[in-house]
């Protein structure tokens, strides 16, 4: 484990990362390639965020059951190859953007975008409605999905092999450099492309973000 995390360390300090890889946890960052909206929304923080009902918690639980489902051979058909899984995930998401628009309120469309951008880091900046709105080059495109590879193959070697019971601080650890690469990168754009990656995001998110388990989303009592 010491290994690999000393090969994590060194694959970001190369490509210029200078975030210390046991940096305290925060808000914010992604799991694996960034959470998806399903999967956001069955995060209490996200469903108060966003003051989602009890009602729409049970349809937008649906709504994941649905997709996965519908979409559960095409995954198989996909197997490794991976320009059939990247054509893959960009249909789900936009089947998946669709049905959940159907659940939610405009406002709670919106915030849910700006919280996905900004839990999805690099991988978020690379895609391409994200990029159009930020008018990126193909050079920045392709230095943020670079950049967001590196980072998921080295969480994956993080994760390998790991000991369960600190899954959680190990997570921890990886959305702190995650959230530290999507800020080194924002940094480096031009003041328009901030000042739209201001407007895409809006305020910063500071809700807790669990661990996916797979289980049953929890309701907001707050607003039924």
């Amino acid at each position: 484990m010491r290994i690999r995390l000393a090969r994590l360390a060194a694959l970001f300090l190369a490509i210029g990362l200078v975030a210390p890889l046991f940096a305290q946890r925060q808000p914010g960052g992604g799991f694996g390639r960034g959470m998806n909206g399903s999967a956001l929304l069955s995060q209490k923080s996200v469903q108060e965020e966003l003051k989602l009902t009890e009602d729409q918690i049970e349809k937008v639980k649906k709504v994941g059951e649905d997709i996965n489902a519908k979409f559960a051979d095409d995954r198989k058909a996909a197997g490794k190859d991976m320009e059939k899984q990247a054509e893959l995930r960009k249909k789900i998401s936009e089947e998946r953007t669709k049905a959940l628009a159907a659940v939610l309120k405009p406002e709670q469309t919106k915030r849910l975008h700006q919280i996905e951008v900004q839990v999805g880091g690099l991988t978020a900046l690379a895609k391409d409605d994200v990029a159009k709105t930020l008018s990126l080059t193909e050079k920045q495109i392709a230095d943020a999905k670079g950049m967001a590879d590196d980072l998921n193959k080295g969480a994956a070697e993080l994760f390998k092999d790991g000991d369960k019971d600190k899954r959680a601080e190990t997570m921890a650890k990886v959305q702190t450099l995650r959230k530290e690469a999507a800020t080194k990168f924002v940094s480096g754009l031009s003041a328009e492309q901030k000042k739209a990656y201001k407007e895409l995001t809006g305020d910063e998110f500071k809700g807790k973000l669990e661990m996916p388990t797979g289980g049953r989303p929890r309701p907001n009592k707050t607003d039924k």
